[in-house]
């Protein structure tokens, strides 16, 4: 007779097999937790670089243009009066190419290289076209004359300046003036001014950007989309103690009876605002924009502010 004895087989009961999945449930979704948010940390940071980075590049355009204000070719601003009034007068005169209130010399006003105005648009409906367009902040523009190659062909259709030491002149085309000395060299007059809109190139998009208007061939006028998501523009200027000083004794926000011949320094807050909303996050925030507190709500919107402060190179060299 065979003695068949059966082997005891030793495992895991239903219970502990149900015990230890819901262990391992809870440590995945911990993990998976974890995960989530780590990866929506990361994209709120990326999102955040790319606002400052996008706030920095319109930030050092904008600063170029300041640091050249009031270059007239060998001229500088302190000595406007050198430039030919004949040829001022004959473009300020000229409607083509205007982005003022019709009185004319948006481009030939060579004794305001930088001009601002606080939290209201200064232009009429042949610069920014519709009311609506223009929504917040600070306007300015700036005039100077950017060097050209001698050797270089001139253009019809664009505004130039001819200058030496002692005296300049505007023109318009491939003739340059002979009333200015064989030493004179040719310039391209450049003018532009900046304003935030409550949309980008689309009407209505409802996405505040930043717009740049400049002097074009024509000569006309042009509106460009310089970086969508600005949704506040304040400036502050320093002034010196008289249209000679280098050294700023205070600083202004635009008045309309500043004394621009003072100006020698700018200071530029940008207010970024995201394209998209954020969901379950807490996007109030407040900045001290131009010394005053600015609260925004919790609607959505991430934001963040950045500024800087820009010298302007040729203001009140003590030149004359």
């Amino acid at each position: 007779m065979v003695d068949i004895r059966m082997k005891k087989h030793s495992g895991f009961t239903l219970i502990e097999l149900m015990v230890s999945l819901g262990i391992g449930l809870f440590l995945i979704a911990g993990i998976f937790t974890v995960y989530i948010n780590s990866n929506k940390s990361q994209k709120f940071v990326e999102d955040e670089v790319k606002l400052i980075d996008d706030a920095r590049f319109a930030l050092e355009t904008i600063s170029y243009d300041l640091k050249h204000a009031g270059i007239y070719g060998t001229l500088n601003h302190e000595s406007y009066d050198k430039v030919s009034e004949v040829s001022r007068n004959l473009f300020a005169a000229n409607p083509a190419g205007q982005c003022d209130q019709g009185t004319g010399g948006w481009v030939t006003r060579v004794d305001q290289p930088v001009f601002s105005t606080n939290d209201m648009n200064p232009y009429s409906a042949d610069c920014i076209p519709a009311a609506a367009k223009y929504s917040a902040g600070d306007v300015f523009e700036v005039r100077y004359v950017s060097r050209i190659d001698n050797a270089a062909p001139l253009f019809d259709d664009v505004i130039y300046m001819s200058s030496d030491s002692n005296n300049a002149q505007f023109f318009l085309g491939d003739n340059p003036p002979t009333t200015v000395s064989p030493q004179s060299r040719n310039y391209q007059v450049v003018v532009r001014a900046y304003y935030l809109s409550s949309y980008t190139d689309t009407i209505g998009d409802g996405i505040p950007s930043l717009h740049m208007v400049s002097l074009q061939p024509g000569p006309s006028i042009k509106d460009t989309l310089l970086l969508e998501g600005v949704s506040d523009m304040q400036l502050q200027f320093g002034l010196a103690a008289t249209n000679k000083g280098t050294s700023v004794v205070t600083w202004q926000h635009p008045e309309a009876d500043m004394d621009w011949s003072r100006v020698i320094a700018a200071r530029i807050w940008l207010v970024m605002q995201s394209r998209e909303k954020v969901r379950d996050v807490d996007t109030s925030t407040e900045f001290e924009v131009a010394g005053v507190i600015q609260s925004y709500p919790n609607d959505g919107y991430r934001r963040t502010m950045v500024t800087t402060a820009v010298r302007l190179r040729n203001m009140n060299t003590g030149g004359g």
